[in-house]
């Protein structure tokens, strides 16, 4: 799924996004910036995903899903936590389920039938390429060669969910530190508005080509990564020695990326301190970060992470591009 087959729906929720937060500063210069990017997010994926939004940017629309995802986001935490005191976790999940059991189905149901239309509606190469687009004519309920559509609607539901949830948070984090090292919006919206003489010139290609704001992307993403839990990872039978604690083989181990934003000077002077080596390593592997994104591009694919970083940096170029001063809130 080529990246630039993709532009035109980005750029035309980042359109609605730069849209709804002119309307909202009209009314206070203060602004909870996250709920908005999670607005963004969510209709870009569900575009992408079931080939409609869920209209969160239009009008002075609230966005129910945004709040069912929260909920859900913060039962994830509290029942990860909990699990320590087994068997409180499952109890909890038992009550949480029960509360919302019929959100939950609503929900489920509104991404079925989305997904049925999408499909009816066939291949749509000439006017748009969807996460849908390669799916289609492969739908079976067989053993060949394919994908069910239970395993079509339920991948479909998480993409959306994880597509929403990283990239809000990504953008939030990145938002939160660009603002707290002022010096630091000062470059980015110098090097933006030095290399573009209209707002739509913007686009995912055109980011690209901009060296300090990659390293903003990427070095908030190294400071605050929006992975929602650890990453297990299961030692090797034989065992091996983990930070000099000798683990037994098959015990599942989590990765941490908090270890990342661990400083003695703190976060945010980590974050403009590291934006420079990450600024370097930038110019140093353009060539071969380039030919990536070339190569799948050419192979006609492309992962939704990649989608979402690229997505990221036509938002902040916009923000950099279009508001000087702001205050925004980032929860």
């Amino acid at each position: 799924m080529p990246l630039r087959q993709q532009n035109p729906i980005i750029q035309k929720y980042a359109n609605l996004f730069m849209e709804r937060l002119e309307r909202e500063l009209q009314k206070s210069t203060n602004l909870d910036i996250t709920k908005f990017y999670g607005y963004l997010s969510l209709d870009i994926i569900g575009d992408l995903s079931i080939g409609k939004s869920f209209h969160g940017l239009e009008d002075e629309n609230e966005h129910s899903w945004l709040d069912a995802f929260w909920m859900g986001v913060s039962f994830g935490s509290l029942r990860t936590s909990l699990a320590r005191f087994h068997p409180l976790e499952l109890v909890f999940g038992v009550l949480f389920l029960s509360v919302t059991r019929k959100r939950r189905a609503k929900n489920w149901r509104y991404v079925t039938e989305s997904i049925t239309e999408r499909l009816h509606q066939g291949s749509l190469e000439s006017e748009r390429w969807d996460f849908l687009t390669p799916v289609l004519g492969n739908v079976n309920e067989g053993k060949e060669k394919g994908i069910t559509r239970s395993e079509l609607d339920g991948n479909t539901l998480a993409m959306i969910i994880a597509g929403c949830e990283v990239s809000t948070v990504a953008l939030s984090a990145t938002t939160y530190f660009l603002l707290r090292n002022l010096s630091t919006v000062d470059r980015l919206t110098k090097e933006v508005r030095a290399s573009f003489h209209h707002e739509a010139e913007i686009d995912v290609g055109s980011t690209l080509e901009l060296p300090y704001l990659n390293a903003v992307i990427n070095e908030g993403l190294r400071m605050h990564h929006p992975t929602p839990s650890p990453l297990p990872r299961v030692v090797p039978a034989e065992g091996m020695t983990i930070a000099g604690k000798w683990i037994p083989g098959g015990v599942s181990i989590p990765t941490k990326f908090c270890q990342n934003q661990n400083t003695s000077q703190g976060l945010t002077s980590s974050f403009r301190r590291s934006l420079e080596s990450a600024l370097r390593l930038y110019k140093q592997t353009r060539h071969t970060s380039t030919t990536l994104i070339a190569s799948i591009q050419n192979d006609g694919w492309t992962n939704p992470t990649i989608t979402s970083t690229r997505a990221s940096g036509t938002i902040t170029s916009k923000l950099a591009s279009h508001f000087p001063c702001v205050s925004f809130i980032v929860l």
